[in-house]
């Protein structure tokens, strides 16, 4: 991991597989690469930076859809940590699903 304390920046090494999901932004005659929010909460869940009480906030505003779809390339690996990334996607995508179908059983009584 390099960090960069003084400009609110930290790099750190990841698997060549896990190089997409983002977009690449023009920024005053140059360009950067922005992770998607689903993508950057997987990375976050990789790499063990994401609080549960921040997971909890940001849930409710992802694409579970598009969440599922990103967190497939994680499977490739086969690592600890990319298991645990396949398994808190699947986990989460299944309580918003069941938490949907719930709301929509109860409109119909």
């Amino acid at each position: 991991m390099l960090k960069y304390p003084h400009l609110g920046l930290a790099y750190y090494k990841v698997h060549p597989r896990l190089f997409y999901g983002y977009e690449k932004i023009s920024r005053r005659g140059s360009y950067v690469f922005v992770a998607f929010p689903e993508k950057a909460v997987l990375d976050g869940v990789y790499l063990n930076k994401l609080a549960e009480t921040t997971l909890g906030t940001v849930l409710p505003s992802l694409d579970m859809e598009k969440l599922m779809e990103l967190s497939e390339a994680f499977k490739a690996l086969k690592s600890p940590r990319a298991r645990k990334v396949v398994k808190w996607a699947e986990k989460h995508a299944h309580q918003r699903t069941a938490l949907k179908a719930s709301y929509t059983y109860n409109d119909l009584k």
